[in-house]
């Protein structure tokens, strides 16, 4: 199962106790997943449902969907499917459970201005019926498949209000609201109750900051056994060039001494050098012997021998 889908498992079973916020939740599945259905010609503003209709195939939207249809209203409802689709009737002869969903489908906003659990509640089951996530161990990505109407604006505003950023795409002329920030998208995943899923997300986040912390580390640490070999081969070209051209011998005991423990130890380090030299010599001595050589190599260079 996708990390996506374990997501949506997740919060699937949830129904917010509150009626304010069951209804948002009914604002959501039914501006995501359904519809209202009417007698004749297209609806106007005079006509009134005379049933809701299901848009969705999946399993989860579709038993989220009725079991918030009841739960919202506290009115039973008879589902007649179509296919793998659904259409849902009033069990009331004057249809007083439709016109009951159709007034709650009309505050949508003002219950989403008012409360912040209810807002919480319409963005879970927005993620439901059209948001997806990406593992986190791959990349950091949500977004929610928004059709060509409102849904697309109205998510965008819920989203600021919670200061979760997003920004939107078009995709084959329908608008996609998307998230790449990884703590924007566990804040999503938090916000609507998918906490397993939320912890999977700050698990991946902690080991990929860990991989990065140790190629930093090895990156510098190879860094610097480049720098270090390149410098102990520049120093032992040099002495190589004294001793061509017979200027090693004439140098004191001490720069002698340092060139011929940097000849026998190659890779040795400046300290390790110092630890074999008699009496043992500090790092800033050795280094100063190695830079005077190095001057007089230079200096030999110039002069041509």
């Amino acid at each position: 199962m996708s990390f996506s889908s374990r997501a949506k498992e997740e919060i699937a079973g949830i129904v917010p106790q509150a009626r304010h916020c069951r209804e948002a939740a009914l604002c959501a599945v039914m501006e995501c997943a359904g519809g209202f259905l009417y007698e004749g010609s297209d609806a106007s503003s005079d006509t009134k449902p005379s049933g809701i209709r299901l848009d969705s195939d999946n399993h989860l939207v579709q038993g989220k969907f009725f079991t918030i249809l009841q739960k919202a209203t506290n009115i039973c409802f008879t589902w007649q499917f179509q296919g793998v689709k659904g259409e849902i009737t009033d069990n009331d002869a004057d249809g007083a459970g439709i016109a009951a969903v159709y007034e709650i489908c009309q505050k949508t906003d003002r219950l989403l201005e008012q409360r912040e659990c209810c807002r919480r509640a319409w963005l879970r089951e927005v993620f439901l019926c059209t948001g997806s996530v990406t593992d986190p161990a791959r990349e950091y990505h949500m977004e929610f498949a928004c059709g060509k109407g409102s849904l697309a604006d109205r998510l965008i505003r819920v989203l600021s209000v919670l200061g979760i950023p997003a920004k939107e795409m078009r995709r084959k002329n329908n608008r996609v609201v998307y998230i790449k920030d990884s703590a924007a998208i566990g804040d999503v995943l938090s916000l609507t109750g998918a906490h397993t899923c939320y912890l999977e997300l700050e698990n991946a986040l902690i080991l990929k900051d860990m991989r990065n912390s140790i190629n930093r580390r090895v990156n510098f640490e190879t860094a610097n056994i480049v720098k270090a070999v390149g410098a102990a081969q520049r120093q032992i070209d040099d002495i190589r060039l004294l001793e061509k051209r017979g200027v090693l011998k004439t140098l004191p005991e001490t720069l002698q001494q340092i060139a011929s423990v940097r000849l026998q130890y190659p890779d040795a380090t400046l300290k390790e050098l110092g630890a074999s030299l008699n009496p043992p010599v500090g790092k800033s001595g050795v280094n100063h012997r190695l830079r005077r050589l190095q001057e007089l190599a230079a200096q030999s260079d110039d002069l041509g021998g």
